[in-house]
């Protein structure tokens, strides 16, 4: 593989060095990117109800549920990729039409199968049906691209955080969550 992923919020997650399986990452480094995501969803809904939004701050569009049950979304497109959050996860499109999705409550990748419209989605029921497990192969080298994506994507965010914010405000934010994975400052790898 021609790229590596970055470091991960202090723990570091080589593509490169990867055993070559069926699942990929080992189940221990599922298990931690897993229980990051859940952090990192819980940060985000903690910086929507700061004293001034931050997302929206940030760039994002904010989509409300048309009808109750329903999760807003926040929605960010550049150049590059398109970036989706709800309170049930993240979702990656690259410019190219290829996506994939990061659950709060489930591990790994999720890709896309076809070119995927978000501006309807507003339950995760609605995304559920459209996932596939990425396969050995070019599947699975873009289900690393989408993490790796992902990741950088996440780390700018959490600097932009800390240089809009401060890094009091992450920590303040990481106080209230009853069990933070990594601290306020490895939420932005060095």
């Amino acid at each position: 593989m021609s790229f590596r992923l970055r470091k991960v919020f202090g723990r570091s997650i080589d593509a490169e060095s990867l055993p070559i399986r069926k699942q990929g990452l080992s189940t221990r480094d599922k298990k931690f990117v897993a229980e990051l995501m859940h952090q990192q969803c819980w940060c985000w809904g903690q910086d929507i109800v700061s004293k001034e939004n931050l997302l929206l701050r940030f760039g994002f569009e904010r989509h409300r549920a048309p009808a109750c049950p329903g999760s807003t979304r926040y929605e960010l497109k550049t150049e590059s990729m398109s970036v989706a959050l709800w309170g049930f996860g993240l979702w990656i499109g690259l410019a190219d039409g290829r996506s994939g999705y990061f659950s709060r409550y489930r591990r790994g990748v999720w890709l896309l199968r076809r070119a995927f419209d978000v501006s309807d989605v507003h339950d995760k029921t609605q995304i559920d049906l459209q996932l596939g497990r990425p396969t050995p192969g070019k599947e699975y080298e873009l289900a690393l691209k989408l993490a790796s994506t992902a990741a950088d994507w996440c780390e700018a965010y959490e600097r932009w955080v800390v240089e809009s914010e401060g890094l009091d405000h992450r920590r303040a934010t990481l106080k209230k969550w009853e069990h933070p994975l990594v601290e306020a400052h490895e939420m932005v790898s060095s």
